[in-house]
């Protein structure tokens, strides 16, 4: 049976749904555009800013601002699982950015229909955990999405979040080729919002 990996997208970006099976990847998509948000200013997201000046501060403005998912960032409450499915979402994640205008993942942020709401920080290793997400975007896209990188912000109260920040990318389209357990394996190629199986 067919496992389904879901990327929900925002803004300009996309919806995939790639269904894992032995040997090759279907996938489907389809726009998700809402009304306003592909021409919002860089300046309310993080766009504008380096990794290295993005901190606490910048975060909670994010959500005083009630700062909604667009084409350039994204939130989520918890980490990319280990599973196969989990990260067939991750990648196809970082691909759809990467072939389109390049954005923010942050992760550990709750947010309620796209609107972050406050944070929900990590309790794991950050250097472990930055490094799995490191080696699995590096082993799973083809060709390599440069630029791509992950910092560390700690939070007050404890624990962190952490920015995936992923450039736009000259050098597209991006396939995903990780290799998934026993028969199984992803292998598709997003072009913008598009999504291209290959058998």
């Amino acid at each position: 049976m067919a496992k389904l990996v879901e990327s929900r997208r925002s803004g300009c970006r996309v919806s995939v749904k790639v269904a894992i099976l032995t040997g090759y990847a279907i996938s489907t998509s389809r726009p998700n555009v809402f009304a306003g948000t592909c021409h919002e200013d860089r300046n309310m997201t993080l766009q504008h800013l380096t990794l290295d000046q993005i901190d606490q501060a910048q975060l909670q403005r994010l959500i005083d601002g009630k700062t909604s998912e667009r084409r350039d960032i994204e939130y989520k409450r918890a980490t990319y699982g280990n599973a196969d499915k989990d990260y067939g979402e991750y990648l196809a994640d970082i691909s759809s950015f990467a072939n389109t205008v390049g954005g923010d993942i942050i992760i550990g942020m709750n947010a309620k229909a796209g609107v972050p709401t406050s944070f929900e920080p990590l309790q794991v290793d950050p250097d472990a955990e930055i490094l799995r997400l490191e080696n699995v975007a590096r082993s799973g896209l083809q060709p390599r999405v440069y630029g791509f990188a992950i910092r560390e912000i700690p939070i007050a109260t404890g624990g962190f979040v952490l920015v995936v920040r992923i450039p736009r990318s000259y050098n597209q389209p991006h396939r995903i080729v990780r290799q998934g357990t026993g028969h199984h394996r992803l292998l598709c190629e997003i072009v913008g919002w598009k999504v291209r199986a290959e058998r």
